[in-house]
């Protein structure tokens, strides 16, 4: 409001203002400068990188439990055998 208490703007812009920040005690309002350029990061073959590593973990995954399961029959094997041989 100027003085007389008529409204008056501030600002005037001709482009949108799309970030807007409060201060911490919500008494004013900050605002930037609308960006004319921006920065993007282009990966190769982002998916199949990723595809490939998730195969790979499910390959690990799959190769410790035969070995977990094989293990567990040598053991079980032993003791049936050690069982058999006391007895």
């Amino acid at each position: 409001m100027n003085i007389g208490g008529a409204p008056e703007p501030l600002l005037t812009r001709t482009d949108d203002i799309l970030s807007l920040c409060p201060s911490p005690d919500g008494r004013y309002l900050a605002f930037g400068p609308p960006l004319q350029s921006g920065n993007a990061w282009m990966l190769s073959n982002f998916p199949e990188v990723r595809y490939n590593r998730l195969r790979r973990v499910d390959h690990l995954i799959r190769e410790l439990t035969e070995y977990r399961d094989f293990m567990s029959l040598k053991i079980k094997e032993q003791v049936e055998f050690l069982c058999d041989a006391t007895f």
